[in-house]
C-alpha cells in the first residue's frame, strides 16, 4: 500500500514538473518577437500623429509634419525583410521630397525594441513604443535646426485603416 502511494507521488511529482518546464520556456521572447513581426507585416501603415520630445516637452507637430498630400503615404513591409513606401494617389508635386516611393529593408534589433529601415542613402534606427493589430508607434532622434548638438526626439504613430 505504501509502494503505491510513493509511485502515485512520484508520477504527480513528475507531471508537475513536465508541466511546469513546458509552461516557462525560454523561448516566450522569441514567441512575442514572431507576434511583433506578424502585428508588422502586409499592411499599409498610415501616419497618423506627429510628436517632438524636446527638454522634457511633447509638442503636437502633427500640422507641420504631416500635410493634407501626405494622408494617403503609407509604409508596407513584407516578412522577408523588405519594405515599401508610397506616396498614395495625391501627390504633394513640389520638389519637397513628400512624394518618396521607394523601398528598402527592415530588421529588428535589441530584442525586438528598435525596428531598423536601411533606405539607399540612410539608415533610421527607430524605438518601438508600441506596437498592436491597427497601431504603431515609434521614436526616433532628430536634429533641431542647423546646430547638430539640438537633438530632439520625433514620435510618429501609424495606424492602418480597413
Amino acid at each position: 500500500m505504501q509502494k503505491s502511494y510513493l509511485r502515485l507521488f512520484a508520477v504527480l511529482l513528475l507531471f508537475s514538473i513536465m508541466t511546469f518546464t513546458t509552461s516557462c520556456s525560454d523561448n516566450d521572447d522569441d514567441h512575442n518577437d514572431a507576434n511583433k513581426t506578424d502585428l508588422l507585416v502586409g499592411k499599409q501603415w498610415y501616419p497618423t500623429r506627429y510628436e517632438e520630445e524636446d527638454e522634457g516637452k511633447v509638442i503636437d507637430v502633427t500640422t507641420s509634419w504631416l500635410r493634407d498630400c501626405q494622408k494617403d503615404d503609407y509604409l508596407f513591409f513584407e516578412e522577408k525583410g523588405i519594405f515599401m513606401s508610397s506616396s498614395g494617389n495625391i501627390q504633394c508635386g513640389d520638389n519637397s521630397g513628400a512624394d518618396l516611393d521607394g523601398e528598402g529593408t527592415w530588421s529588428w534589433k535589441n530584442d525586438n525594441k528598435v525596428l531598423s529601415m536601411v533606405w539607399p542613402i540612410v539608415t533610421i534606427d527607430q524605438e518601438v513604443l508600441s506596437l498592436s493589430a491597427t497601431e504603431l508607434q515609434v521614436r526616433y532622434e532628430i536634429t533641431n535646426g542647423p546646430n547638430p548638438a539640438d537633438k530632439g526626439f520625433l514620435v510618429t504613430t501609424y495606424n492602418t485603416r480597413n
